[in-house]
């Protein structure tokens, strides 16, 4: 079934915009006078660029708070692998945004309870959890492949080849639980947590909670090649797309096709003479 969500299409260019319709949306009409209208009604819904985009408001967020202490001690086993980690509460609106869609359901799912504004303390939850959230997946497995079927797009294969000396095959879990803001050559994107990014903005706060760090290259960000993100050269030029154009009234509403995460591992043995 189609799933209500919320679009940034307005910053493709006419012939990328109507693939992206009629590849991850289900739209009403698919002909091409209907897509361009609908392209054209996203564009005028974008409006102006943001302020200071990619150069949000940053403060502390003090690590001598009890809740901030728990969730440092909880990931400080993964935190090791990275450099410079730190904990900030950023401003919302000028983030910079690669991902294309939302989904309006999980937006509720992750805010709808919130008081608006919401303060600080009822944010860190959401925004730093604990724990990773579980995720349902299903197998199936014939005498050589097994296929793992997952709903939720944040299952993902975390480790690939030869995992231990005698383990060959893939590791697999769900993708890291917390809001993430990476900062590369000096710009700030959002790289984990977008739906809780806009539903928080949508309840009123201007703030969140993150973790934050440095990169060094931009593939540390999380762009992807097959139509769902943006292209760094859109993000990096002096008009991107940025969390205000989804939390602010000027998204463009859409009908997103449903999606499932498959990976899928074969596996044969034979025996072969030596030369």
């Amino acid at each position: 079934m189609p799933r209500a969500g919320l679009s940034l299409l307005g910053f493709m260019n006419q012939d990328a915009a109507l693939n992206y319709l009629r590849s991850w949306c289900v739209p009403v009409d698919d002909s091409d006078v209907a897509l361009i209208a609908e392209w054209h009604a996203a564009r005028a819904a974008r409006g102006n660029p943001t302020p200071n985009a990619g150069n949000p408001a940053i403060q502390p967020l003090s690590t001598a708070h009890p809740y901030v202490q728990q969730f440092d001690g909880k990931w400080a086993p993964f935190f090791a692998r990275w450099e410079g980690v730190s904990f900030q509460i950023v401003e919302i609106d000028p983030l910079l945004a690669y991902q294309i869609a939302v989904e309006t359901a999980r937006l509720d799912h992750h805010c709808a309870m919130l008081t608006q504004p919401p303060a600080i303390d009822e944010l860190l939850p959401i925004c730093l959890p604990l724990a990773s959230q579980s995720e349902e997946v299903r197998l199936a497995r014939t005498p050589q492949s097994i296929m793992a079927r997952a709903k939720a797009l944040n299952v993902h294969t975390t480790l690939t080849g030869l995992i231990n000396s005698s383990f060959l095959g893939i590791e697999f879990g769900s993708a890291l639980p917390f809001v993430h803001v990476a900062r590369y050559n000096n710009r700030c994107y959002l790289t984990n947590g977008f739906h809780r990014a806009v539903g928080i903005r949508s309840a009123g706060a201007t703030h969140m909670p993150c973790v934050f760090r440095d990169v060094q290259f931009v593939d540390e960000i999380g762009f992807s090649d097959d139509g769902r993100t943006f292209t760094p050269s859109l993000l990096e030029s002096e008009d991107p797309p940025t969390l205000a154009h989804f939390a602010r009234g000027r998204a463009h509403a859409v009908s997103l096709r449903s999606l499932s995460r498959v990976l899928h591992v074969s596996w044969a043995q034979y025996t072969v003479p030596e030369e």
